[in-house]
């Protein structure tokens, strides 16, 4: 029996690149620290996660590699030189990637086989090699295995084991203690952990029953245990805090947020860093509010810089407070600190944030990387050294085009079989349909 199934096939072209077409980006939910910022889409080579260090900004793709752009003086953007970078670069050497972190001059990867590579300024030993020698290449962190997570500080990683434990290498807490550096990766003393944040004197742990804890520097409270005594070899809790799913640390200040989509801060205050209207430290957990009688609410991702914070609402909003001696810092020409939350102009659609120094980079849901802030080092990745009051659009590669923007034009048909409007195709016979499409340009 003759069969015409031109239209039949037709309407099954119609169909799949319908489903293509309407495709949402899948947002994979934050996995805490201030670099653990990711997105991802079924089967894409979009932006996976991004995340900002003191100068330069780091992107991870979803096919494994990794990119980078702004300062390199001690080889922190991973592509063999210590040359800065205007606009993204690969990192050589390095695929199987599936998380990043960045510190102050140093970046982080974690490999798909549970194993850490990292790059940059090694001063401390906080590449985790066993020395001090800066590396413009990744190079294996000793002894780590089977890893679940990774943050970076100021001058120190931090590495989370798929078995709750925690190491540490790089910068030692606190000299005077007599506590050394560590070349290698050095066990923390606790345990139940499932995500974890730091900054370069304290370290702060969420365990499984929601609850925060951290061990470190305390002086101005950042430990949140309503004390202001250091705990350098012990972990100490965070007073009232339960229901958290995301924490966040700044230089000495620490944010959580919990699964009410509310936010909470405490430690130093000087520049509003908790939020909450004043300029007061806090030893405990204080909630972050907008006015006096209004708190923010609906956040879904938190990423804290050394003295301010960013959070993105669940209607893609990005808010930030805190400060530092760069106007544009915020977002908006707000000429002060901002000790209550603002909302960062001309953003939407934003699923996630990453904040560094004085630089904030977003990723809004259509794969489009966007910062703005301080640029002296290009870390902004627009190819340029001009500081941004307002988010720009990180450029693609040789400054053609956007950095790995979503493409979202239809796909052509270029061939099928059998062909279009093809006669005597039996009902069971198998259609292979091929698809071309232009992509942006960049990467």
């Amino acid at each position: 029996m003759k069969k015409v199934l031109g239209k039949k096939i037709m309407a099954g072209l119609m169909a799949l690149m319908l489903m293509l077409c309407t495709a949402v980006p899948e947002v994979m939910a934050y996995s805490g620290g201030k670099n653990n910022n990711q997105l991802s889409t079924p089967g894409g080579n979009m932006i996976k996660q991004i995340a900002v260090g003191n100068y330069h900004t780091v992107a991870l793709k979803s096919d494994g590699t990794v990119w980078a752009w702004g300062y390199n003086d001690c080889g922190q953007l991973g592509d063999g030189t210590t040359t800065q970078r205007p606009t993204p670069v690969k990192v050589n050497g390095l695929t199987g990637v599936t998380a990043i972190a960045a510190g102050d001059s140093h970046t982080v990867a974690l490999k798909s086989d549970g194993t850490v590579w990292a790059w940059g300024l090694n001063n401390y030993g906080q590449l985790g090699d066993g020395t001090t020698t800066d590396r413009a290449e990744p190079v294996h962190v000793n002894n780590m295995n089977e890893v679940a997570a990774i943050v970076a500080g100021k001058s120190n990683t931090v590495i989370l084991k798929s078995d709750g434990t925690v190491y540490r290498c790089g910068y030692g807490l606190d000299q005077d203690a007599l506590i050394p550096n560590w070349r290698e990766p050095h066990p923390l003393s606790i345990t139940g952990v499932v995500d974890i944040s730091t900054s370069y004197n304290y370290t702060v742990f969420l365990k499984s029953d929601g609850t925060v804890w951290a061990q470190g520097l305390n002086n101005y409270g950042q430990l949140g245990n309503g004390t202001n005594t250091n705990a350098l070899y012990t972990s100490v809790q965070a007073t009232g805090l339960n229901g958290v799913v995301a924490i966040a640390s700044g230089e000495s200040y620490t944010e959580a947020l919990k699964s009410d989509g509310t936010v909470w801060g405490w430690g130093l205050n000087a520049h509003g860093e908790l939020g909450n209207g004043t300029n007061t430290n806090s030893n405990i957990p204080e909630q972050i509010k907008l006015n006096s009688t209004t708190y923010l609410t609906e956040v879904v991702a938190i990423s804290g810089g050394p003295n301010h914070t960013v959070a993105v609402k669940s209607n893609g909003t990005v808010w930030t407070w805190g400060g530092y001696p760069y106007r544009d810092l915020l977002g908006n020409w707000a000429l002060s600190n901002n000790p209550t939350p603002v909302q960062v102009d001309g953003l939407t659609g934003v699923v996630t944030i990453a904040s560094g120094n004085d630089h904030t980079v977003a990723l809004k849901s259509d794969g489009t990387v966007w910062a703005w802030g301080n640029n002296t080092y290009c870390q902004l990745g627009d190819g340029t050294e001009t500081n941004r009051a307002q988010p720009v659009q990180v450029s693609g590669v040789d400054n053609t085009g956007y950095f790995n923007i979503l493409d979202v034009t239809d796909p052509t048909v270029s061939s099928t079989l059998p062909a279009n409007g093809a006669n005597d195709v039996s009902l069971i016979s198998p259609i292979t349909v091929t698809f071309s499409e232009n992509v942006s340009a960049g990467t």
